[in-house]
């Protein structure tokens, strides 16, 4: 999987877009592309710790599948003192299909520059029938599913993630 996040904040309103095109290896990518845009609130932000509840809309498109939208929902928990920190998120969208989005990561920052290093799990359910059991009883074996036209069981796609980014 390769994937894009962005995140926004002003005083206390935070947004979050990510962009992740889904294959069984980097050199394989399939034609499977979710979209996730979500805005919300930090309910707990000082210098040290901040904790915002978001909600927005996904989106996803295959092969040859029309693109579908759902609302989605998430949170983000972010830790720092001085260069060293931690972040942990979940995003979930529930519509006409379903995805749980969860990544936690340790981040070293030096500068405006930020690295981030963690893991990264993404359960992905494009059947329209599936219920939360079914997305949760996805396995890796089932990635091959997302390059296919018409996906017929949930996959799930995880493993260790790599950030940069430029903080202001």
């Amino acid at each position: 999987m390769f994937g894009m996040r962005a995140e926004l904040d002003i005083w206390r309103i935070g947004a979050v877009a990510s962009f992740d095109r889904v294959g069984v290896t980097p050199i394989s990518l399939g034609d499977a592309r979710s979209w996730t845009a979500l805005v919300g609130y930090s309910f707990v932000s000082t210098e040290f710790f901040r904790i915002r509840a978001l909600a927005g809309l996904s989106a996803i498109t295959g092969d040859t599948t029309a693109t579908q939208f759902a609302p989605a929902i998430g949170t983000t928990a972010r830790a720092f003192w001085r260069f060293i920190g931690a972040e942990g998120s979940a995003a979930f969208t529930g519509g006409g299909f379903r995805q749980l989005d969860l990544r936690a990561a340790a981040i070293l920052r030096g500068g405006i520059f930020e690295l981030q290093l963690g893991y990264r799990a993404k359960w992905l359910d494009l059947t329209s029938g599936g219920t939360i059991d079914t997305l949760l009883s996805a396995s890796t074996n089932s990635t091959e599913q997302l390059t296919a036209a018409t996906p017929s069981a949930p996959a799930l796609i995880a493993g260790p993630h790599v950030g940069i980014g430029l903080v202001f």
